[in-house]
This record gives C-alpha cells, structure tokens and sequence, in this order.
C-alpha cells in the first residue's frame, strides 16, 4: 500500500499521479485536514495535505509523505541498510480503528496512518473526479 501511495503523492519518487490528474483535468483536489479538535476540518490542497502532520514519535515529527517513503523503501520498494526508528517503534504503538467496539481492531502506527491516507485519498478523488467526469 505505500509503494501505491507514494506513486499518487510523491514527486520525487513516484509518478505523483494526483497532481498529474489535477493538470489534466484542470482541477484543485480539496482535501480534508483537522483544524481543530475535535472535529473541525479545513479543506487544504494536495501539497498541504501530503506534507501535513502525519504524527509524532518519541519527539520525532513525521509528515504523511514521510511515513509513505519510509514504509515504501523499507518494506515496498527495497530494503534500506538502516531502517528509520519510526520501524523499531511503531509495531509498539496500537492504535484503535475505527470506533474499536464495533470493529476490534488495533493496528501499528504505521499502517493506522497509512489506512487514514489511503481512505481519505480514496473519498476525496472519488467525490471530486466523479463530479468532474461526468461532465465529460
């Protein structure tokens, strides 16, 4: 999943396919970030959103876009000679999904964020390409 995701978001080391889509359809994708807590949002655009707090550990802040190249080159796309402390940490840190009594799921860190990006990337182009397709 995060080799997928940093070919929609990375410029560097993807095909950055959302920006892309954004060029060809002439469009600015509005993504939704928290503002505030507890559940206000703002809509911010693809750059703002990717490169947003993705959380922080052991006082070490990580963007979205870095969680996506570090899981990406650790596990995806080859393995690195030295792995970041985000992969000895995050098997560690559970994360409930979800409403966890419904769903009785905890995950690690890294794939609670990944999951959140990967669903808020997929209701995103979903609502805001199928307007613009359909007028096509």
């Amino acid at each position: 999943m995060s080799v997928e995701l940093r070919r929609l978001y990375s410029p560097g080391q993807g095909n950055h396919l959302l920006e892309r889509i954004e060029q060809k359809f002439n469009v600015k994708l509005k993504y939704p970030l928290k503002d505030k807590l507890p559940d206000k949002y703002k809509e911010v655009s693809l750059t703002e959103y990717i490169n947003s707090l993705a959380f922080v550990s052991n006082g070490i802040t990580y963007t979205k876009m870095e969680v996506i190249n570090l899981v990406a080159d650790q596990r995806g796309a080859h393995t690195d000679n030295v792995a970041d402390a985000l992969h000895y940490i995050s098997p560690f840190i559970m994360l409930p999904w979800k409403n966890p009594a419904k769903t009785k799921l905890l995950l690690p860190q890294v794939l609670h964020c990944l999951l959140s990006i990967a669903e808020t990337t997929y209701f995103v182009v979903d609502k805001q390409l199928r307007v613009i397709t359909s007028k096509l």
